[in-house]
């Protein structure tokens, strides 16, 4: 497969690509079997198969937030907003006070995800 010639960095780098690729996806797979072994009443979240198309999503969500980030146009300091008047005196006048409760409930996704530090691990959380 390999023949003698010198293989170019970028080659390198793309057979180094392939591999992780590679090993990414069996580590899933292995994981997968672990996780049916311990849970197996759990509910499916989809196979193998179905990575690609969840990694593309990802991907594709990142570059949407990305780009709106950088274009968009709601960028207020927060001097700008010590500054800013209230117009007709709409703040001088309160009809009634309404009082929001949050209620915290049980481990979010993005807790499992991100709260449990950024090792070796996270990447297949994230991926998952």
């Amino acid at each position: 497969v390999l023949s003698s010639a010198k293989l170019e960095p970028i080659d390198i780098q793309l057979l180094a690509l392939l591999l992780l690729l590679v090993l990414l996806i069996l580590v899933t797979a292995k994981l997968t079997g672990i996780q049916a072994l311990l849970l197996p009443d759990a509910a499916r979240r989809g196979s193998l198969i179905d990575v690609p198309g969840m990694v593309a999503r990802k991907a594709k969500l990142v570059a949407y937030g990305s780009v709106f980030l950088l274009f968009s146009k709601d960028k207020v300091s927060s001097k700008q907003l010590s500054k800013a008047q209230p117009v007709n005196g709409e703040l001088e006048r309160v009809e009634r006070e309404i009082r929001i409760i949050f209620v915290r409930h049980g481990e979010s996704m993005w807790n499992y995800v991100f709260n449990r530090g950024f090792g070796p691990s996270f990447i297949v959380r994230w991926l998952l």
